[in-house]
């Protein structure tokens, strides 16, 4: 279990919305989860929350224990 121990029942789904097989990745400081609306992500101390749609997301970069998120309005998520 990851730290934070917090599922994607925690985040509140949405009406419709679906973990996607293999949805979930742990990293160094947070949990990623992936469903067929938005990317969510949930630092360790649950603190931080980010939701994002996959409808704005522009790219993705992913190296080592970081990951990129460039949104199609100017927004970067690291």
């Amino acid at each position: 279990t990851h730290p934070s121990g917090i599922s994607f029942e925690a985040v509140c789904p949405l009406p419709g919305e679906e973990l996607r097989k293999d949805g979930i990745t742990d990293m160094a400081n947070c949990r990623v989860f992936l469903s067929n609306y938005r990317i969510v992500i949930v630092t360790q101390n649950r603190h931080g929350v980010c939701s994002i749609p996959l409808i704005g997301i522009d790219s993705i970069e992913a190296f080592d224990e970081t990951l990129k998120i460039i949104c199609k309005d100017g927004r970067i998520f690291k």
